[in-house]
């Protein structure tokens, strides 16, 4: 192992000492996908570009594995205190570029953006939530991944989405044909409904920018920060119209080009379900 991959090890393994336990469930969970999914890239050679953008970014957990492997991040996040957290947490980072913007399928638009101040996890561009109220909620303007990353949109090799029931709108806007990262984490909920779309939706449209869809479930140990009990995945075209969605679940992406190297490296955690 080189110095620089040595001292990158060693800061993530100060990360999940330091990071605090209090951080929700989700945060936990995403903290372990990500790192899992670095290795993956790492495994599979698809290193080349080092370009993230993570939609949703919420507190950085998955903005901060992919920025201690010296990736370029392009982290979005709406919220203001969510924002100003990240801001701190990131500050002088060379590989790190936040954007306070509501991630969307067009650019330049005001729109209101619903938050809970209790739940720093939930927010979104529609009133979509028991937990939002009319009075909590600020102006931000809109973004595209394409318009964000300009000509650098075919250097972008992942994107993650969590952004409670707009992640098509994102994705639309990404010009898949076109900037074809990898990798693509999107998370499906009942939220989706607000927008017009439903789980089975999202799948066909990462499927028909030519991409293998697999349902990810993902569930951390509570007895260690970052850990994974389990990751399991199932190819979505057996999960299609299941009843319900349960919590840490994502649309996953995949290239058809390095699909195999992905069924390689994540075999074991395959499970068939047949819905």
């Amino acid at each position: 192992m080189s110095g620089a991959a040595r001292r990158s090890e060693e800061g993530l393994a100060r990360l999940r000492s330091q990071m605090s336990a209090a951080m929700e469930p989700r945060a936990l969970t995403s903290f372990g996908v990500a790192d899992q999914f670095f290795q993956y890239l790492k495994k599979s050679g698809r290193l080349r570009n080092r370009v993230f953008a993570d939609i949703g970014a919420n507190l950085g957990s998955w903005t901060q594995p992919f920025a201690m492997r010296y990736w370029r991040v392009l982290a979005f996040e709406a919220y203001s205190r969510n924002f100003e957290a990240l801001s701190k947490k990131f500050s002088g980072s060379d590989y790190v570029e936040l954007v306070r913007k509501a991630v969307w399928d067009e650019s330049g638009k005001s729109v209101d953006f619903f938050y809970d101040e209790t739940r720093p996890g939930i927010g979104s561009i529609r009133n979509n939530s028991e937990h939002f109220r009319e009075e909590t909620r600020e102006t931000v303007e809109t973004i595209t991944i394409a318009d964000a990353l300009g000509e650098d949109l075919e250097k972008l090799e992942l994107i993650k989405t969590d952004v409670e029931g707009a992640e098509l709108q994102t994705l639309k806007g990404a010009d898949l044909p076109r900037s074809q990262p990898s990798v693509i984490v999107a998370e499906i909920s009942g939220r989706s409904a607000a927008f017009g779309y439903g789980p089975d939706d999202l799948a066909a449209f990462i499927a028909g920018a030519g991409y293998d869809v697999f349902l990810m479930m993902a569930k951390a140990r509570e007895d260690s920060f970052g850990a994974l009990e389990r990751i399991h995945f199932a190819p979505y075209t057996t999960c299609v119209g299941r009843p319900a969605i349960g919590a840490n679940m994502d649309a996953l992406g995949v290239r058809k080009d390095v699909a195999a190297d992905f069924a390689d490296l994540f075999g074991r955690h395959f499970v068939e379900y047949g819905y």
